[in-house]
């Protein structure tokens, strides 16, 4: 029983447990005895009702037996992970220094505050600077997927919900996740993966793939225009006319924005050598966006005329491409219409491109804004 109760860590943290394991048999009206493993030998077999827990759902309260160190006593200490924060309590005379830690098997939300001086005489490790500095990376990059996935799961949960509504109609799908469910049944596995976890991959490279290069996009319009500032003022008088300002642009205001996109266009990613080949494109290292509404207005940028392929073209081109002209257009027509840009020096903005696939900028924008609108529209 005194070691069996050393299994639970008791006072600030959480009750975990370690099985579960067979009954073997009831003895007297509290008490069962276990069938438990070789390695817990050492330890009584018969347990208080009081000490056990019928098989539970959450397996995050389960601590698989081969992390758990037992000492000769039958107790194991919770070990620290990660400082996760730090905090300083001022008081009269002296300051009170705290550190979030995260314990071994404990979950993040239940993270305690400690003394930085005891955890520091204990655990020094911890307080290192270069102590598994990629391991504390990994650390977090975990933690990120899980938060992620926690997002993507209850997107997959909310659809199977909807298909499994007596009022549901076969045919009647709405997204690609009604579409993917549709066309994969839970016996479907793709290279060895289930159905949920096909699906929920997809989403994840949609979303992050859409977001970097809608961001990167978006950086780079908007250096593009602040080193033209002609056709920067030409574009804020778009929203002028169409809008006005005394209201913010919204989606329903795109399609009176710029120049018409037939529907059913597509959009991706181009080849430098195409879109600099003059062979095609007057002088093609110029800014000149009018060429869209003049000379070259007919120009389809959904792959079906190579000269012209920012998303790329049949097969292969980008899912993204509603994601990224429908948020661009509008990111780009909030800006516009409601701030003036300039840069510090009045200088033009080096465009030196970064490390990567996607043409990030080597050195982030700067620039001074100044609001065009009423300020009562800046108003959260």
């Amino acid at each position: 029983m005194k070691g069996v109760m050393r299994f639970e860590k008791r006072g600030k943290l959480s009750p975990r447990y370690i099985g579960p394991y067979q009954i073997v048999r009831r003895i007297g009206g509290v008490a069962y005895e276990l069938e438990l493993p070789a390695i817990l030998g050492s330890v009584h077999p018969v347990f208080h009702i009081s000490m056990l827990k019928k098989c539970i759902g959450d397996h995050s309260l389960v601590v698989p037996i081969d992390e758990i160190k037992v000492g000769d006593s039958l107790s194991y200490e919770e070990e620290p992970v990660e400082i996760l924060d730090r905090q300083v309590r001022k008081l009269r005379s002296k300051e009170i220094v705290s550190v979030k830690v995260l314990w071994r098997n404990q979950k993040v939300e239940e993270a305690t505050w400690e003394s930085e001086h005891d955890m520091k005489v204990s655990y020094p490790s911890l307080f290192e600077p270069a102590n598994n500095e990629l391991e504390g990376n990994v650390k977090f990059i975990k933690r990120t997927f899980e938060d992620i996935d926690c997002v993507l799961q209850s997107w997959l949960d909310e659809h199977v919900k909807k298909r499994e509504r007596v009022d549901f109609v076969d045919g009647s799908e709405e997204n690609f996740i009604d579409v993917m469910l549709s066309m994969m049944s839970n016996e479907d596995f793709i290279d060895g993966y289930s159905r949920q976890t096909t699906i929920k991959a997809t989403a994840l490279s949609m979303v992050l793939v859409a977001s970097d290069i809608t961001s990167i996009h978006l950086n780079r319009v908007m250096d593009t225009l602040l080193n033209h500032r002609d056709a920067m003022k030409k574009v804020q008088e778009e929203p002028d006319t169409n809008v006005g300002r005394q209201r913010w642009v919204e989606e329903s205001d795109i399609k009176d924005l710029g120049y018409h996109i037939p529907k059913g266009t597509r959009l991706w990613v181009n080849t430098m050598k195409l879109h600099r080949d003059p062979k095609i494109w007057s002088n093609p290292d110029t800014f000149d966006p009018e060429r869209f509404l003049t000379s070259q207005a007919v120009v389809d940028v959904r792959g079906q005329q190579y000269e012209f392929i920012p998303f790329g073209s049949a097969r292969r081109s980008c899912l993204g491409i509603t994601y990224a002209t429908q948020v661009t257009h509008l990111a780009i027509a909030y800006l516009l219409q409601g701030f003036n840009f300039r840069t510090p020096s009045d200088e033009p903005l080096d465009m030196k491109e970064g490390i990567g696939v996607t043409m990030r900028k080597a050195d982030p924008i700067e620039v001074f804004i100044t609001p065009r609108l009423p300020s009562v529209l800046y108003k959260l």
